[in-house]
Order: C-alpha cells, then structure tokens, then sequence
C-alpha cells in the first residue's frame, strides 16, 4: 500500500511566516525575520518551492546543515552560572549563543533512528530529523529531541535528591523527594513531597500530597519527570502533577555537576529514619509500571532492565555510598514490615487520578450509607468593595440567591454548605479587572490570544486589532494618551497611557509590564489576598474574555486544592442571578472531583483515546457508570442525528439534565448516585479540613485474609481513606 507523501504548500509556509518572531536576530541566511513577514505574499511561493522538492526527493540542502558556531573557553560550567546570575537577577546581560557542534559526534546515527521508529515515528520523518546531523555541523535546537528523564522510586522515610556540585548559585539545581512541612497562613503540615528546578527554569517546583505523612509506618514514593510533566506518587497513586518545568534537568555543560545524596540535601539538612529500597530509572515510568515495581520491591525481587540507573538494597552501604556528614555511614538494620500483604492494591484506572477512582472504593461508597454521612463544608464569598466600602463585586441579594440554590441542590445528597462572606475594601482591586483565564505574559506577543482579548487589555496589547499605521512619531510624548497608538508595537503609547498624571490608568494602561495596569490575572489577585485555602473553599469573582468563561475550578488532586492559590473563579454575571444559579454547582462538583458527563466523547485527545467512553463505565470517561456517553450539547435533550463522532451515530438517554453537562438552568437538576458516591469520596479523602466536624474516614475495603493455618487466620484491613488513624 503506497501511502502519499504530505506537501509543504504555500498555506502552511504563509502560516510560519505570519508567526514568524520579529525581534529575534538573523540567522545564516542574514534575512532578518520582520522582513520576511513584511513581504509575506511576496516570498510564500518562491520559498514552498524547495522545502517541497526537499520532501519529496529525500534531500537536504548542505545550507540547512550550516549554523553560526563562535570558538568560546573551555571553562563553560563557572561563565554559564555566571550569566544565569545576572538573568535571575535582573540585570542587563548580553545575548549569548552557544553551538555545541559536537553534540552527536560520538553517538549512533543508527541508533537514534532505532529509538525514533521505536517510538513511533514513520521513515520519512526519521529521515527528515536524522538527515541534517550527517553534516559537517549540527543545530542544537535537535539537541532537545533526545533527551532522556529520570524517574527516582523507592521505599523510604526522609529526603533523597540529586544535585549541582559546582556552582554555589546553582545548588538548587536538580531535583528532591523527601517529607517537609507545607505552610499555609500559619499552618505547618509535614507531608511527603518532590521538588524540581530544570537547568533552564528561574525558579523551583514543588508538588505535595494532600495529607501529613503518618510516622513510624512504610510507604512507598514514587517520582517522576519526563521532560514536561511531573508527578508524584504515594503507594501506588497519584496525589500530585505539575507542568511548570520544561527540558533537561541538567544539560550538557553540568553533566558532570550531578551529585546523588541519600538522607540529606545539598542543605546539610537531615533526617532520622530508615530506607529500604532505592530504584533511579532512565525514563518516566507509567502508573501501571510504578505499581509493578511497587510489588517486586516488596517482595524483595531485584529487575535489571536496561532503563535502570541504578538499583540499590543498601546492604552494603560502605562499599557504594560515600558519607558527608562526619564521616560515619548509616547502620543496616533488619526489620519486618508487612505494609503490603494485602491481595487488592487501592490503585486508579488508566484514566484515574487517585484512590476514589478505585472502583473497589468507589463501590463500598455506592453500597454503604454511612459512608455518605452528612457532611457541613465551609465555603467562602470573597466580595471587592471600594475603600468607601461601595460598589461591592456581587450584591448581598446575589450571595443570599445563590446560597439558597446550591444547599437546595446539595442538601438533597447529604451535603451541606455553611457559608461566610468576606469584605474585602480595596479600590485599587476593585476598579481594576481581574482576569480569570488569561496568561498575562501573552499580551502584546504578536499572537491574539482570545483569553486575553478585553477591551481594558488593549484587545490583547493589539494582537487582536488590525492595528493602523497611525501617525505616532508626530504623537510621541505629547502629553496625551492617544488611544489608536495604545497597542504594544507603539510601547503603548511611548507609556503615556500608563502614567497616572496624565490619564486615568485603571481605564486606558494596557502595558502587562506596568504597575498601573487596568488588569490583574487571578492569580495575581489570589497572592495580594493570601487566603487560607484549607480552612474553607475559597470563592473568587473574575470576568472572562470575549469566550464568555462562566466558571473554573482546583480539581482536588491538584497541588493548590488546599492553599491559597486553590478554589473557584466565578464571572459575577454568572452568580446568584435567576437562571444562572447552577453555574457555581456545576464548578464545586469540579471540585469535588467530577468531570463533565461529555468527557468520554468531547474531551478525548483522539478516537484512539484509551480514556473514550464506548459505554457507561467506572474505568473511562466521566468514571462514572451512570451517564451514558454523550457529547458536549447545550440543549435539554439528546443531541439530534449528524453528530457522528468516533463511529457514533446518534446518542440515546443522554445525562443533559446532570450538573455537570452544559445544559442550562431551566434543565439540570440532579446529580447520580456514583457522582455522589465521588463527591463524599473526596470529602473523606482531601477536604476533611473543610468540615466543622472531626469524624474518622471511613475504612473503604472490607478486611482482607492474607494468611491461614489450620489453627489460624490472618486478616489485614486498609488503612482509612485519608491515612489518618484515630485512637481511643
């Protein structure tokens, strides 16, 4: 079967050039790129002609090979984390370029083509990654395609990372798993987390498990990083992910900065207490994987596979280890612990995030009432006034409304919510426009960005507007805001419109760089406030952009559910308002861990999703057995013919009256009983801070036989949902 090679047409060279970065410097060929965007229509055709003939007659042009390579010292590791000095710092430093032609000079072509097909890739783009490195010098911008991650697993009590040894500014390089405390307003909580700062990152990452770490007992941590995601897991689940770092952790200059420390950091900081098995693995390993190697750890059964660094029992700690802290290694102790015995492991499915998508667990809450006790949880109104305590962000009448409708809605499923209101009396908040889903480093960057599109964002610094060549030398420092020379290519305005004495800047500054602009983003809102997030369910009012966001919300997994970064964003002209009242119950069941009721069919990467939902199901979609497959659909009642998605034809008895569908008021009324079942779950699991009453978890697996004799028998529970023991 002969398949037909794709094209390079004019479309797509246009559509490059148009995003083509205009600030950027010249490359080889000394065409700088705002001419090359000037001239768009100009240079589409000439410039498809080769990338097309280059496609289709398996050749590279030896000028794609050649890059611009300057001769620097060999003493790189001291310059470099000199210069990241300076960028962290702030101060003016000059652009620097570093070619690392012999980046691939020792390493199979052979070999990377392998692992390329291996992975997926067709022949003709192996050909088209491969073919430039057989060149006389290489762009290291292909450098990035071949690296490999860490994964780090383990049984263990205290802290293990690797680290950078030889620069002081850069120490905190690396990455770190270990127990710390999480403050929040004042509370201290010791809890198991993993830390990550990549070489390119400014800053570090730490992600934390929802729930203090239990002493004197167990447990087995997992950590991953696979160049863009990180991940954390305790005894098999997943109770925190993070993607804010990219890229290696280390690159080729500090390959050999890397130091591994057990019990300890770079911090001289210690711990008391004991490890039993250390595993470090070349590449991310999948859940499935880490439960896999969670088991022969236990049963002491070594796996030398080729992905594994290193491998280690600490048995003979003085032959492998060197010590750091006076000189004395640890002592091995032998000790029996049967933390793991048990036949069922409380692991989620593929498409799961934590243990109250086991469907063992998930099952108990369905079948056993007092699982699904009554439940009073706090919430919390953040309202804006001016410093006139006036012009408040929702009315009273609106907090009442709403209040009224959400314990009508949840009363129903023994759930409860008591509510408080905050004042907040802030006239520079208040008259500034708080955006909730808008990145604000995207303003002005020459793409329009529809979540930052607002009339008080200069329709995204410009980037949204056909922005006419006005007449601004004539205009510059004139005294006056100028509003059609508002926009970033004329630094709004030369900054005029920013300046408080000259214009009223909560109206006209759209600079994302000044300390007068109209906008704040929600975070930036939810850091001034600093409000403690484990007490209460925090509720935030923002406005959306010309997508109309009603709503969004912390899933409980997420590393913020409980801080102050945690809680619900609500457009104001979506709360207590007739007709609008379900919004903010639709966002708390997010909250509380349900998807929508669409997320099988709309919200899958592609029909090969294992996460599709074909039928109603504990273990995919919406994890919910329940709601029947459905699309995303706004009226009230199952979508009409023509919808063929995925090999459906139509979609029968859809769920289009939930909660948690996109239907309106006048038509959802109810949630299911395993989405109550969810909701309790996660009550149990992450949210027990938000109940006024301490009550014990429950216990979600009946007892289990792991041993019998003829005179004996050996029974061994679960520990509470939350890992939190009570004693009498």
């Amino acid at each position: 079967m002969n398949e037909e090679l794709p094209t390079v047409g004019g479309d797509e060279v246009r559509h490059r050039l148009r995003n083509l970065k205009v600030h950027k410097s010249v490359g080889p060929d000394e065409m700088h790129p705002q001419v090359l965007r000037e001239l768009l229509d100009e240079v589409t055709t000439p410039l498809s002609i080769p990338f097309e003939k280059s496609w289709q007659s398996h050749e590279v042009s030896t000028d794609w090979k050649r890059a611009n390579i300057t001769s620097i010292f060999k003493n790189l590791v001291p310059f470099y984390d000199g210069i990241r000095a300076l960028v962290d710092k702030g101060r003016a430093t000059e652009i620097i370029y570093l070619a690392l032609c012999k980046a691939f000079d020792t390493v199979s072509h052979n070999l990377l083509v392998s692992k390329l097909e291996r992975h997926g890739f067709d022949g003709q783009t192996t050909w088209r990654v491969v073919s430039p490195l057989c060149g006389p010098r290489v762009a290291t911008r292909l450098i990035s395609l071949f690296c490999h991650s860490y994964l780090f697993i383990f049984l263990f009590w205290g802290h293990i990372g690797l680290y950078d040894k030889c620069s002081y500014t850069s120490r905190d390089r690396g990455w770190v798993l270990g127990i710390n405390t999480v403050s929040d307003q004042g509370n201290r909580d010791p809890r198991y987390f993993f830390s990550l700062k990549t070489d390119r990152a400014r800053k570090i990452t730490t992600i934390a498990a929802h729930r203090s770490y239990l002493p004197n007992q167990w447990v087995h941590l997992a950590a991953t990083y696979d160049g863009h995601l990180m991940k954390l897991y305790v005894n098999g689940a997943q109770v925190a992910t993070s993607g804010e770092q990219v890229g290696s952790i280390f690159s080729l200059l500090t390959l050999k900065c890397k130091v591994l420390m057990v019990g300890g950091n770079a911090l001289n900081q210690n711990y008391r207490g004991y490890i039993e098995h250390f595993s470090l693995w070349r590449t991310a390993r999948s859940q499935k994987e880490i439960l896999l190697d969670m088991g022969q750890a236990i049963h002491r059964q070594d796996t030398p596979l080729p992905q594994l660094v290193l491998q280690d029992s600490l048995l003979n700690v003085k032959n492998t280890w060197s010590p750091m802290k006076d000189g004395s290694s640890p002592q091995s102790k032998f000790s029996y612990h049967h933390g793991y015995l048990l036949d069922t492991s409380l692991d989620p499915p593929l498409c799961g995030q934590t243990v109250c998508d086991n469907t063992d667990v998930i099952a108990s809450y369905n079948k056993l009432p007092s699982f699904r006790r009554n439940k009073i949880v706090r919430y919390r109104v953040v309202n804006l006034y001016d410093d006139k305590h006036q012009n408040p962000t929702v009315s009273r009448q609106q907090i009442e409304f709403q209040h009224q409708h959400l314990n009508e809605a949840f009363s129903r499923y023994n759930i409860t919510w008591e509510l408080e209101v905050l004042e907040v009396k802030n006239s520079s908040l208040r008259h500034r426009l708080i955006l909730a889903n808008c990145d604000i480093s995207k303003i002005g960057d020459d793409n329009c960005d529809p979540e930052c599109n607002h009339t008080l964002t200069g329709y995204d610094g410009g980037d949204c507007r056909h922005v006419r060549h006005a007449l601004f030398n004539k205009k510059k420092q004139n005294g006056v805001c100028d509003m059609d020379c508002n926009y970033e290519r004329y630094n709004f305005d030369g900054g005029e419109c920013c300046n408080p004495e000259i214009t009223e800047v909560t109206k006209t500054c759209f600079d994302p760089y000044s300390p007068y602009r109209a906008y704040l983003d929600v975070n930036e809102l939810k850091n001034i406030l600093k409000l403690d997030g484990s007490t209460h369910l925090n509720i935030f009012f923002a406005n959306s952009s010309e997508e109309e966001l009603a709503g969004v919300a912390t899933w409980p997994w997420d590393k913020e559910a409980l801080m102050h970064l945690g809680g619900i964003v609500l457009n104001p002209s979506f709360y207590g308002i007739p007709g609008h009242t379900h919004t903010m119950i639709h966002e708390i069941g997010h909250s509380l861990g349900l998807y929508h009721v669409f997320r099988g069919i709309s919200e899958i990467l592609s029909c090969s999703d294992p996460c599709m939902e074909t039928e109603p199901s504990f273990e995919t979609g919406d994890l919910c057995s329940d709601t029947n497959p459905a699309p995303k659909h706004k009226l009230c009642g199952d979508p009409g013919p023509g919808n063929d998605t995925c090999g459906f034809h139509s979609f029968l008895n859809t769920p289009f009256s939930n909660f948690m569908s996109y239907a309106d008021d006048d038509c959802t009324n109810s949630f299911t009983p395993n989405q109550v079942a969810r909701m309790h779950c996660y009550l149990d699991l992450v949210y027990q801070s938000w109940q006024p009453a301490k009550k014990p978890a429950p216990i979600a697996i009946a007892p289990q036989i792991v041993a019998r004799t003829s005179t004996s028998v050996t029974l061994e529970w679960f520990p509470p949902i939350d890992g939190h023991f009570f004693e009498r």
